[in-house]
């Protein structure tokens, strides 16, 4: 799913994209993957003004209706961007064209709005968000209240950027910023928890007591699902198998059906495999298919890479959590993203995590098999006091009339 390459094996950004804003035209294309008809809860419909889930990660963008148990829709989180014909009536429009779309034109600039986690290019974000709510959606923001997951190690000014976002780009009515690990507790029906989160772009260890995150004790690994197709792509390259940019959803595709995590690396004895990639090349690969997912256990020594895996990075979160709240959180150790569904990762990862733990401690891994986190933000938007509160307009951030300005915001932002 990695957007722009310079190579094909690892994912760059593009230093002199052209600003996908200002003076733009619409979206021209997209490929916007529509989920199953989303049930909801309580078997309510979502009305027509009800609250939208936006959440912007580093590989896919998923909204949808607060309530529903899946995502509506999920675009990949790549914007290309190209001058258009000269007009007769002004200067040349910027052609923008979102996700898959996108990286199936190889004449455009590629911009990927959201590197580990944090997005960078608000302009680019905007015109995802604005397509996916007034496109996909048919949910002009004017009309809804917007829900937007934030990462657990967001800076601040981001969600500043945000609010200023919202409000007076999108004119919504009113929105609300969430942390990402506390949805996810939310809606596995908990209050308390350590969110394990292995994306596209990061992996990070978040606790959340009694529905308030701990900024403090959240322990972060910049190695995720991107660096493992890198990876894998590297390995194919090195078997002497040619590889383009066209190539990667095949290695993302070999990546997801055959990668699996070994109890015991050292130990292992894969058998190799012949793998058919779609135009007809074969390859065949043995201990290479553990290999990638073990670089989750075993970071590479690289320069500014922790070379702690997720099993220990879960362990040092834990440890700074308070010990008056510690058991709570351990009780719910839950595994979240896409990079955690490889075969063999949850029973590695409990194993390892529980041998750092002393004995008397009382720790529960749970891994939601069909659900990440950016599914989860809408199976539940919390326990009921939670879900009433929300209801009722409490802790949004909302448009208020001002004798000197109409649309100034109010800025109660979540803590953390």
């Amino acid at each position: 799913m990695d957007a722009n390459q310079s190579s094909s094996t690892k994912p760059q950004p593009s230093p002199e994209a052209p600003r996908p804003g200002g003076n733009s035209s619409s979206v021209e294309a997209t490929n916007t993957l529509q989920q199953e008809a989303p049930s909801t809860v309580g078997d309510k419909l979502p009305p027509k003004t009800g609250a939208v889930v936006i959440d912007m990660g580093t590989g896919t963008c998923k909204v949808g209706f607060a309530g529903q148990a899946r995502p509506t829709y999920t675009v990949a989180t790549i914007v290309g961007c190209q001058p258009g014909r000269p007009s007769a009536t002004g200067p040349p429009r910027l052609e923008t064209f979102i996700g898959e779309a996108a990286r199936e034109r190889p004449q455009l600039t590629l911009v990927q709005p959201v590197r580990s986690g944090i997005v960078l290019d608000w302009d680019a974000a905007e015109l995802i968000w604005r397509h996916l709510l007034e496109h996909d959606l048919r949910a002009p923001p004017r009309d809804h209240p917007l829900l937007f997951s934030d990462a657990p190690f967001s800076p601040g000014t981001n969600r500043e950027k945000l609010v200023e976002v919202a409000f007076e780009s999108l004119r919504c009515p009113a929105m609300y910023v969430a942390s990402q690990s506390v949805l996810s507790v939310y809606a596995h029906g908990r209050v308390s928890g350590l969110v394990v989160d292995t994306g596209h772009g990061v992996t990070c260890a978040a606790p959340v007591f009694q529905g308030y995150g701990l900024p403090h004790a959240v322990e972060r690994l910049d190695l995720a699902g991107a660096h493992l197709t890198a990876f894998l792509a590297e390995v194919l390259l090195g078997s002497g198998l040619q590889l383009g940019q066209h190539d990667l959803d095949a290695v993302e595709a070999i990546k997801h059906r055959y990668c699996y995590v070994a109890p015991d690396f050292l130990r292992e004895q894969a058998r190799r495999q012949t793998l058919k990639l779609p135009d007809g090349r074969t390859v065949t690969l043995g201990k290479e298919l553990c290999q990638v997912p073990e670089l989750l256990f075993s970071p590479p020594d690289m320069p500014g890479l922790s070379p702690v895996g997720v099993p220990a990075m879960a362990a040092r979160s834990l440890h700074k959590v308070p010990l008056e709240a510690r058991a709570d959180v351990a009780r719910n150790v839950l595994l979240c993203g896409g990079s955690s569904l490889f075969q063999g990762f949850e029973g590695r990862f409990r194993a390892e995590l529980l041998r750092t733990q002393p004995p008397e401690a009382h720790v529960v891994v749970a891994a939601h098999r069909h659900l990440g986190p950016p599914e989860t933000l809408h199976g539940q938007m919390g326990p009921p006091d939670v879900k009433k509160e929300k209801e009722e307009g409490l802790g949004w951030s909302q448009k208020v009339q001002d004798k000197e300005r109409t649309d100034f915001p109010k800025t109660q932002l979540m803590p953390g």
